[in-house]
């Protein structure tokens, strides 16, 4: 099925693509996070949406459950050999010009934690491996290293504006697993998000319960 799928022409992909995200919405479809895998060895963990754009993330990237990435957010797995005597593909892309000794150049692979919002516009350079949990990285942002857990970032190239907590309240949430937890039993903790420390507490009870 999925090769038939991928021999279609690419706006009846997109169309057939549009309907599963509608039929079920796209953050909590597992038939479109299996499809997401198996043609662009994407992993996306349940909860987090925006994700689904082909080529916004590259194979072997995985992001973690409730993330929101925003529209236009790129992350880009390799540069141009500048360390080469010719940058151009046709000595790195087998198919660029029919080149079957071509060698490919390396390409990194990214980890993005659990609850990370990355806003619109986002461009994640290929030094970056990994993305913290809780990590906010703003509108328009370029990012050109590695994000620690629960920071705010901005700019270009984007550098840290704050933490979203303090020390004890990211050992709490982190200690946790509040993410662990589905939808149902997440939504139990209601009347506890807006007090991080309460929040935590009590998510972790509900995950020694699950």
């Amino acid at each position: 099925m999925l090769k038939l799928f991928m021999c279609l022409p690419e706006i009846l992909r997109r169309f057939l693509l549009k309907i599963m995200k509608l039929t079920v919405k796209e953050w909590w479809s597992v038939s479109l996070r299996r499809f997401w895998m198996a043609a662009y060895g994407v992993e996306i963990g349940m909860g987090s949406y925006g994700c689904f754009r082909r080529g916004a993330f590259c194979a072997g990237d995985r992001i973690g459950r409730y993330c929101s990435v925003g529209a236009n957010v790129w992350h880009l797995h390799a540069n141009h050999p500048m360390e080469h005597a010719c940058m151009s593909p046709i000595f790195y892309l087998k198919d660029f010009a029919n080149n079957p000794s071509a060698v490919d150049i390396p390409r990194s692979k990214l980890e993005i934690g659990h609850d990370v919002w990355i806003g619109r516009d986002v461009k994640i350079l290929s030094k970056v491996t990994h993305i913290g949990n809780g990590a906010v990285i703003g509108a328009g942002s370029v990012v050109t290293k590695n994000i620690e857990p629960y920071s705010v970032v901005a700019g270009i190239p984007a550098k840290v504006i704050r933490r979203r907590f303090d020390d004890e309240t990211i050992g709490l949430l982190e200690d946790s697993r509040w993410w662990t937890l589905d939808p149902d039993r997440l939504m139990e903790l209601q009347n506890t998000v807006v007090d991080p420390k309460a929040f935590a507490k009590a998510a972790k009870e509900l995950v020694k319960d699950c």
